[in-house]
């Protein structure tokens, strides 16, 4: 769906600068996190069953207001352990 179930107090997020995301898939658990100064992490657990034996990954982003928004993605990596 593109949508994170975050915990009340990422609230705080909406006041960020800077939008850190982290998705990590251990196993048969999946977690995404977001953080507004790469310290702080709000995480929320992700259905998903393992991981695939192929995996596409990639970045979106999106406005959903009239205001100009710019987007700039940095140190994008993919790793495994």
């Amino acid at each position: 769906k593109g949508e994170l179930n975050l915990p009340k107090e990422a609230i705080s997020l909406l006041h960020a600068k800077t939008y850190y995301l982290r998705l990590q898939i251990h196993k048969d658990q999946t977690t995404a996190s977001v953080s507004g100064d790469g310290e702080k992490w709000y995480s929320t657990s992700l259905p998903g069953g393992g991981i695939p034996e192929k995996l596409r990954v990639g970045l979106i982003a999106e406005n959903n207001t009239t205001s100009p928004l710019t987007i700039v993605f940095e140190e994008f990596s993919v790793k495994s352990q």
